[in-house]
Order: structure tokens, then sequence, then C-alpha cells
């Protein structure tokens, strides 16, 4: 797996890694994370994935909770 770009938005650190004939998106924000895999096919290079990601459509369905309390479990939800 290799290392396409690290991007930061708000308290969201995403990187991008080219796997393959996949794309693996990975979301991090405090201690939660979330990765999805997706096919390189469906973009025309890394840089069409990274402008979808960097929409206003995509990061207003991004919410990422934080922990209210110690030793809860918190959830992502995209």
């Amino acid at each position: 797996m290799r290392l396409i770009k690290t991007l930061f938005i708000e308290d969201i650190k995403i990187t991008i890694f080219d796997f393959d004939l996949k794309y693996v998106i990975k979301f991090e924000n405090y201690r939660l994370e979330q990765t999805f895999k997706l096919d390189k096919l469906e973009f025309n290079g890394s840089d069409d994935l990274e402008r979808k990601i960097n929409s206003d459509i995509i990061l207003s369905l991004i919410h990422i909770s934080e922990p209210t309390r110690p030793r809860l479990i918190s959830y992502a939800v995209f």
C-alpha cells in the first residue's frame, strides 16, 4: 500500500492510499477512524478523488462524534 496524500479538513485527518486497483481512504478524528476502499476505475486519477473528497457535498455527509464521557464507545457516521 502506497501513501498518496494526507489532507486535514477541520479536525479530520484524511489519508489516501493506493492499493492495487483500489484507493483506500482513511478518515481519523481523535481516537476514531473509518476506512473505505474505492475502485480506482471510478476516478480520473488521485486528483479527481481529492476534488471529490474536498467537495462540500462529501464533507457535509461527514459527522464524527466525540466521546462525551470517558470509557464510552464513540461512533462515526459517514
